[in-house]
This record gives structure tokens, C-alpha cells and sequence, in this order.
């Protein structure tokens, strides 16, 4: 969806134009967020918060647990020597990203995805006047 609004409605900063070197950065690290890093996230969740108790389920709680933190190992490599994910700025590969790292540690307290590079990212995300704005309106 994100793709989506700056297509359709830009162009914007947020977005990584083809001609760009970082472009193919940007799409995996779009397409990544949701099937990559989301996904485990929402088995987790839904098996350990949402079902009810006859159908919570251990087991792919433990299965997709590592499955995510061994993936997010990615945002840090990647943040090793970048302040954002690519393009040298702040794109929606960042907003795509940094919704599975607010939903890992907002909805399962998986606090271990703030390795350095990504605890430092993240800082940068949370401290933008929009996040602020908009966790004061969710009351996140």
C-alpha cells in the first residue's frame, strides 16, 4: 500500500525513483516487510494473544519466534554503515520496516530486534514529528 500512495500521489521523497541506485534495496526491503518480518510476527501474535485458550498454539509461538529475530538480523546488517535502509534518506522502506519492529516490541515485548544499528534507526523513526503526532492520536 505504501508503494501504492507514492505512486499514485507523488512524487515524494519517501518513494526511490528506478533510476536510483538504491532501487532495488528499496523493493526488497518493501516487499520484506510484510512477508519476511510481518508475517512470523502475526502467527506469533495470533497464537499466543488472540486465540482462545483451546486454540493458542506453543508451538508455532516457538517455531516463528526465532524465524523473526533471526530475520530481523537483516535491518541491523543493513544499518551498519546507513542511517536509513536506503537512498540516504528516510523512504517508506523505513515505515514499512519500522511497522514490524513497533509491532514486535509493541504487541509481543521483543525487545531483543534493538540490536545497536536498529535501537539507533529507531530512535531516529520515534523522534520524527509525524511518528510523534500520530503515537499521540493512537496513544502508542
Amino acid at each position: 500500500m505504501c508503494q501504492y500512495l507514492v505512486e499514485r500521489y507523488g512524487p515524494s521523497p519517501l518513494a526511490v525513483r528506478p533510476d536510483e541506485p538504491d532501487y532495488p534495496i528499496y523493493l526488497n526491503w518493501l516487499h520484506r516487510s510484510d512477508a519476511t518480518l510481518t508475517f512470523p510476527l502475526a502467527l506469533v501474535y495470533r497464537y499466543r494473544e488472540l486465540e482462545p485458550d483451546e486454540r493458542k498454539n506453543p508451538q508455532v509461538v516457538a517455531d516463528y519466534l526465532p524465524w523473526y529475530l533471526n530475520r530481523s538480523k537483516s535491518i541491523e546488517t543493513a544499518l551498519a554503515d546507513r542511517e536509513y535502509l536506503c537512498a540516504g534518506r528516510f523512504t517508506i522502506a523505513d515505515i514499512a520496516v519500522g511497522f514490524s519492529v513497533h509491532f514486535a516490541l509493541s504487541s509481543l515485548g521483543l525487545d531483543k530486534v534493538l540490536r545497536p544499528n536498529t535501537a539507533r534507526w529507531w530512535e531516529q523513526l520515534t523522534a520524527r514529528d509525524a511518528y510523534r503526532k500520530l503515537a499521540k492520536n493512537l496513544y502508542l
